[in-house]
């Protein structure tokens, strides 16, 4: 059987300062609940052949919980647990902070992770919670203390957020007699909360371009960010059947243009991401660095004919079909 909690309070945790502190309020779930320290809680789990995930995104914070039927009972105990009484130990804390300040170390050296960076620096601005990784940076992770987690997971992680989603060999009924003995009497802790408006994005109708210069790297990696619509937008599946043909899958206009017809790269690709507060359109590739210029050059002139207009009955058939498939 597996379970999903889905936290959604309805608005961006939106504090740029201290981008991470979710992040890690997540990392920190498996590491003990109730009576239980870090290595009790992991054993537990593992004796009960129980898969225990949580993550945090800018917008939700989701739990899953994977386990034999006949271990539902016991290891949704120990996961409910984690999500109403965490230990949030300081010893256990400086630990996961420290190994996280490493991961993020070494995400300045990947070219692809800086490119995504800078380029939602760019579009949404320093004020935008978007404009930071949901990860964090080494500045603010490093500023960033357990009570600093806590808060923001005491904000998020409550019953009157939650969507709970259950998939496998368990009836409707069982189901809910599940919920009943493990969250039905979970009640709100009260906190004077206020739920921050998210900033809009800057105003620029100007096409801007942003250079890291990494000396004798043999590749170029282009990021393309650009505003996007909303979840919420009616048009919305048209806009996945655009990406399809555009970038968002092998025969896609972009792949085929720079990988199959000139070689410069590996793969090229695009998205349309679609939040409840947020939408944005990415297109990328990493390409060979001698061809940087020309491969700048296929971008723009796909995003051309988009713009024109161009798109013929027939691509739209086969992206309507990939769709279908997927």
């Amino acid at each position: 059987v597996a379970s999903w909690v889905i936290f959604r309070p309805g608005h961006i945790f939106s504090s740029p300062r201290r981008s991470g502190s979710m992040y890690l309020a997540a990392d920190m779930l498996d590491e003990g609940a109730g009576d239980l320290d870090a290595l009790a809680f992991s054993d537990e789990m593992q004796s009960l052949g129980a898969r225990f995930r949580s993550a945090a995104d800018r917008e939700s914070f989701q739990l899953n919980l994977t386990v034999l039927k006949r271990n539902l009972a016991a290891a949704s105990n120990l996961a409910v647990d984690a999500i109403q009484k965490p230990k949030f130990d300081a010893v256990d804390w400086e630990r996961v902070k420290r190994l996280h300040l490493e991961d993020l170390k070494q995400e300045d050296d990947q070219p692809t992770l800086v490119a995504s960076k800078v380029a939602a620096r760019t579009l949404f601005g320093d004020a935008h919670m978007y404009a930071w990784p949901v990860s964090g940076t080494v500045e603010s992770v490093t500023k960033t203390e357990m009570d600093d987690a806590k808060l923001p997971f005491l904000s998020f992680v409550r019953p009157e957020y939650a969507k709970v989603l259950i998939a496998g060999d368990v009836t409707v009924e069982e189901a809910k007699a599940a919920l009943d003995k493990t969250l039905g009497a979970w009640k709100s802790r009260a906190l004077n909360i206020a739920k921050p408006e998210p900033p809009s994005l800057p105003e620029s109708k100007e096409l801007r371009v942003i250079v890291v210069d990494r000396p004798d790297a043999v590749q170029t990696v282009i990021q393309f960010l650009l505003p996007g619509v909303k979840y919420s937008d009616q048009y919305r599946v048209n806009y996945r059947l655009l990406n399809t043909l555009f970038g968002g899958s092998f025969t896609s206009r972009l792949n085929m243009n720079l990988r199959e017809n000139h070689g410069y790269t590996y793969g090229a690709r695009s998205g349309f991401v679609m939040r409840e507060h947020v939408g944005y359109v990415s297109a990328s590739s990493s390409v060979r660095a001698d061809v940087t210029g020309a491969a700048l050059k296929g971008f723009l002139g796909e995003f051309q004919r988009v713009r024109g207009g161009d798109v013929s009955g027939e691509e739209t058939t086969k992206a309507r079909e990939t769709l279908r498939t997927d």
